[in-house]
């Protein structure tokens, strides 16, 4: 990255405009700006971000992770470090929703209640009863546009 930041200001946007799927074009810039990015590493010191992306020349379709980090103690330069993470998305995600699954959901509720025993919680799990019959009455692929809506996609 430029010392100023220019060339990742200007290069950033025009590359993720080809790389990334285009309704999360925006939400992309958003998280990947570089006072973003600067703001998240005052925070912590890693900072990640993941999104889908189209295929290139180079690069196959999927869920790819952008990490950032400081690259030595002068904070004067920022590593950044893409990985293709799509095994390990599809592994946890609903591919039609982008919900955990239920493994992943119980997985992850189990972690947040085992790191904060003395809070309280309320939860809500939500099952679609009599999901197969409205396959069966209007077929899979009606079935595969309402899931998303349900999910609030």
């Amino acid at each position: 990255m430029a010392r100023n930041g220019s060339n990742y200001d200007t290069e950033m946007p025009r590359v993720f405009q080809k790389l990334i799927i285009e309704e999360y074009y925006d939400e992309g810039i958003r998280t990947m700006a570089r006072t973003h990015v600067i703001r998240e590493l005052q925070k912590k010191e890693f900072y990640t971000c993941s999104f889908p992306a189209r295929e290139l020349s180079q690069t196959k379709a999927g869920r790819k992770q952008w990490k950032f980090s400081y690259l030595d103690g002068s904070q004067s330069q920022i590593l950044i470090a893409r990985t293709d993470i799509t095994d390990v998305y599809t592994a946890e995600y609903d591919p039609l929703t982008g919900l955990y699954n239920r493994q992943a959901f119980y997985r992850h509720v189990r972690v947040i209640l085992d790191a904060s025993q003395e809070r309280r919680f309320i939860m809500l799990r939500c099952d679609i009863d009599r999901f197969k019959a409205y396959n069966d009455m209007y077929g899979a692929q009606a079935g595969d546009r309402l899931l998303p809506v349900l999910a609030g996609k």
